[in-house]
């Protein structure tokens, strides 16, 4: 069908197919730099092709190539973490995952698993929960542990920003084991963070505190500046819980200097605030 659909399109059509699979290619090489010490220059990078990227989106939607336009989303999680991108990458997975062509269930997974992170980010809930279902039960039936346990660490967020924490403990724990058996550090210490968060939530503020340092430690020792700069402005937040002022002061501090030597502007405003 592919190749039909190929000999049919035009030179201008050919041309923009190009375009679109270098992006798709180019953000799927480098989808795990996000989690480490590439991730700065990798944020520039994208930030200077943003229009580039935009338009190669744009033209999956017009062509009905979705799943193209998905792979390219789907691929895009460092973009969709900064700045003020997640409103749009969010209506450019509504869009793309409502469409009808038919898309192979694994990109159709990581698209869903990049979805509903975008939404946890905005606080959108029902999205991130829903979207991180789908995605936890294709990772399922497929057998791919490695999305189970992204899909996982995502899910869990629901109940924990729902008043439920409890509900979350099963889901970390299943989702720390996977990690540590498939060795994937970055979304052990994503874990790590949601732990400690998870744990302070249920009422023991030390173990918390003790998760989300442990997370932040690791983050700075693998160079992942945006995970590293997250876990000390929680850990912030818990001291301030725990009465200790001078820690919030100088994790908060430290959170933003992280996120200001690596251009991570969302953690900027975050630890300012902390600070205010």
């Amino acid at each position: 069908i592919q190749e039909y659909a190929a000999e049919r399109l035009g030179p201008a059509d050919k041309t923009r197919r190009r375009h679109a699979e270098f992006f798709t290619e180019l953000a799927e090489a480098t989808q795990r730099d996000h989690l480490g010490p590439a991730q700065a220059p990798l944020r520039r990078r994208f930030r200077t092709e943003w229009d580039n990227i935009r338009a190669a989106l744009q033209w999956t939607v017009d062509s009905g190539e979705t799943e193209l336009g998905l792979r390219l989303a789907g691929a895009l999680t460092t973009i969709w973490l900064d700045r003020n991108f997640a409103v749009e990458g969010q209506q450019w997975f509504e869009t793309l995952l409502e469409r009808p062509e038919p898309v192979a269930d694994e990109v159709r997974a990581k698209a869903l698993g990049t979805a509903a992170m975008i939404a946890g980010v905005r606080s959108d809930f029902e999205h991130a929960v829903g979207w991180g279902q789908d995605a936890l039960d294709l990772y399922r039936a497929l057998g791919a542990e490695e999305g189970i346990a992204w899909s996982l660490t995502t899910v869990a967020i629901g109940p924990m920003e729902q008043g439920r924490p409890a509900e979350a403990g099963p889901m970390l724990d299943e989702a720390e084991d996977l990690h540590r058996k498939l060795g994937l550090p970055g979304g052990l210490r994503r874990v790590l963070h949601l732990q400690g968060q998870q744990a302070a939530a249920v009422g023991d503020l030390d173990r918390g505190r003790r998760l989300l340092r442990e997370s932040a430690d690791l983050s700075v020792g693998a160079d992942d500046h945006f995970s590293a700069a997250s876990s000390l402005h929680s850990l912030g937040d818990l001291d301030l819980e725990a009465g200790d002022p001078e820690a919030a002061e100088r994790d908060y501090r430290d959170a933003l200097r992280i996120s200001w030597d690596s251009g991570a502007d969302r953690l900027v405003c975050y630890s300012l605030a902390g600070l205010a």
